[in-house]
């Protein structure tokens, strides 16, 4: 993240988007249900407690007049779960409440409740919820738009192009920026890939993008330059 956080303050930007699961609410999980050694109050409070830091760190670093945009993802949608459960928290643990978006001018897509998409230029942005080995290419069959994604934590492309139209269609997971070693995995290896992605979109709707891949908490971004641990 600081590696992530050095590149985002070398550059002038427009806008700022998070693709879901900004907070994880392991503490909520279906995995750790059961478990009656955790303080799932005070872990929801210190989960927001960090939230709130690390919003108001970017935002800091983006500036106050570049667009900031959360993306709900399933993991946001923990909190939903357990406050139908426990209802003496609704109207203040709600993600978007408790994290005060309308203060800090923090747009809210609720794509997993409601299944919005956030639309920029030609490409669309959303959590994702398909599964399996060709996930991308079920969300490109399902919504037929240029998509882009995270919730599975890999990067994977798939493309497809419609005859006589000259035109072909991608949808994209780029990356997750988030531990490997969570405590659910119990050491299981995945196919994450930590990453993020840049969008340059011209008022013409036309845009490229780059995925840039991180390894060993280092990368190389766009423009050539090295961050993180990286050593020529």
């Amino acid at each position: 993240m600081r590696a992530v956080e050095s590149y985002i303050a070398d550059h002038k930007w427009d806008g700022w988007l998070q693709l879901g699961d900004l907070i994880d609410f392991n503490e909520l999980s279906r995995f750790e249900a059961g478990n009656n050694r955790l303080d799932k109050t005070g872990s929801i409070l210190k989960s927001y407690a960090a939230t709130e830091a690390f919003l108001d760190r970017h935002r800091a670093i983006i500036g106050k007049k570049a667009r900031m945009v959360v993306i709900e993802g399933n993991h946001e949608d923990r909190i939903t779960q357990y406050l139908e459960k426990n209802p003496e928290g609704v109207g203040m643990l709600e993600v978007p409440k408790a994290l005060e978006f309308k203060r800090r001018k923090i747009e809210w897509v609720p794509f997993w409740s409601h299944g919005d998409l956030f639309r920029l230029g030609n490409a669309y942005f959303c959590h994702g919820r398909a599964t399996g080995k060709n996930h991308t290419a079920k969300m490109l069959d399902k919504y037929m738009v240029c998509l882009y994604m995270g919730h599975l934590h890999d990067v994977q492309v798939t493309s497809k192009a419609i005859w006589g139209e000259n035109k072909t269609l991608e949808a994209a997971t780029l990356g997750c920026l988030c531990r490997y070693d969570q405590t659910y995995l119990r050491g299981n290896p995945t196919n994450w890939m930590q990453g993020f992605g840049v969008f340059h979109i011209w008022p013409s709707g036309f845009y490229q993008h780059y995925t840039v891949r991180i390894f060993n908490h280092s990368f190389v971004s766009p423009e050539g330059k090295a961050y993180g641990n990286h050593r020529r």
